[in-house]
């Protein structure tokens, strides 16, 4: 089941995020190091709530929640039509629809409030994650170049998009 954050979710949502994050490498926070507040993640869920342009999807299964979109659009009257994608998907049912379940809600949320444009960022090295994308339409629009440091070792992130 995917549906809309609402701010009774933040305990349940701010733990989504922090088993997501200790489950690899391959996101911004890794384990342990988001310091988030609970009214921290209240915000962020009402700001999508209340945002034309932007959404907190949740993925549940009967072992509970196993997922998320993020989408942050844009506030400039030049970039409404675009939005940001943040997104993570446990590890115990990666390969079992649940990411493909969430970009093709995403997707139609998007149409449906006047984007036209996703994009997103994923580091080079997760070739998983890249060839999704790719999958659902995504294109590298370019390189940046030692955007995070990660056990001491630079990474690389490609900037990925897709149009409606």
């Amino acid at each position: 089941m995917i549906r809309e954050a609402e701010e009774k979710d933040s305990e349940r949502y701010k733990l989504l995020i922090a088993e997501l994050e200790a489950e690899t490498d391959f996101l911004l926070y890794g384990r342990g190091e988001r310091s988030w507040t609970l009214d921290r993640v209240k915000g962020l869920i009402q700001h999508c709530s209340e945002h034309p342009a932007s959404q907190l999807l949740l993925s549940e299964d009967e072992d509970g929640w196993n997922g998320h979109v993020t989408v942050l659009g844009g506030t400039a009257p030049r970039n409404r039509h675009t939005a940001r994608l943040v997104t993570g998907v446990k590890k115990r049912v990666q390969g079992k629809g649940v990411a493909d379940a969430l970009f093709h809600h995403v997707e139609t949320w998007a149409k449906d409030h006047g984007i036209s444009r996703l994009e997103l960022t994923v580091m080079t090295a997760n070739t998983r994650a890249v060839r999704f994308y790719e999958k659902h339409g995504y294109i590298k629009e370019g390189t940046k170049q030692g955007t995070l440091m990660v056990d001491g070792q630079l990474m690389d992130e490609y900037m990925m998009a897709k149009i409606l």
